[in-house]
Formats: structure tokens, sequence, C-alpha cells
């Protein structure tokens, strides 16, 4: 929709002696997709240094499952 942004969200849960954490993916205006990993800069690459046009088949480094596309209104 009109003033929505198309997000994504990926996990990696729970097992014994890891750590939980989840990831998100958001749609540029151009169609491809953009992460932020860590405390980094966002970038339009995955774990494989390849451009992110579809995040639920993209390279997720260390996440295992792809939960599914969100629509987000952002707050401004």
């Amino acid at each position: 929709s009109e003033g929505t942004y198309k997000v994504a969200l990926v996990l990696r849960p729970y097992k014994k002696g890891e750590t939980p954490d989840f990831h998100w993916y958001r749609q540029n205006s151009d169609g491809s997709w953009s992460h932020k990993p860590g405390g980094n800069s966002a970038v339009n690459w995955d774990s494989s240094q390849e451009t992110i046009y579809d995040p639920e088949h993209c390279n997720w480094g260390y996440y295992t499952v792809f939960v599914g596309y969100f629509e987000v209104t952002p707050l401004d």
C-alpha cells in the first residue's frame, strides 16, 4: 500500500547452546531488498555478496527460518 514498506523476517530459533535471534529485510524502491547486519550500515547484498531480489531465497547467514512478509507503516 502507498506509504508503507514491505519487510521480511528470518529467525534463528532457540537450540541448546545457541542464541536465538531475528533479522529484518526491507524492500527498496527499485524492488531490491536491503538489511542492516549488526551495527553496520544497510546493504543490499546477502551473506554470499549477491544482490537481494528475493529475501525468502537469499543467503541469510546463520538464520535458518523464513517467517514471512509484512507491510509496515512508518511512525512519521
